[in-house]
């Protein structure tokens, strides 16, 4: 049994995704749900995707050149979080993406 993912948005209030291993979710300005993070131009409208793993989950930028910052490490392309670590805030223009390991 791998990583269960839950991923919350405090902009989209009593909305989360689970994502078991092997699953992902888009997130970014033209998502809907949870993975909606911010009409803010400087966000991308398909910015990243977060994936359970059998361990942990992974944090990839698909649409940003800047990338962003997960855990205090910039990312221009993946972080890896194993299980173990977490609640992990990833924080853009005006919105968090929370990704939490059961």
């Amino acid at each position: 049994m791998g990583a269960v993912v839950t991923v919350t948005n405090p902009n989209v209030a009593g909305l989360a995704k689970v994502l078991e291993a092997g699953s992902s979710m888009e997130f970014g300005r033209e998502v809907g749900g949870v993975g909606r993070i911010s009409d803010d131009p400087v966000v991308s409208r398909r910015h990243g995707v977060i994936a359970a793993t059998d361990d942990g989950f992974e944090v990839t930028s698909t649409g940003s050149l800047v990338g962003f910052v997960v855990a205090d490490r910039t990312t221009p392309s993946r972080l890896y979080v194993p299980c173990g670590v977490g609640p992990v805030q990833v924080p853009f223009a005006d919105a968090s993406v929370i990704v939490e390991l059961d």
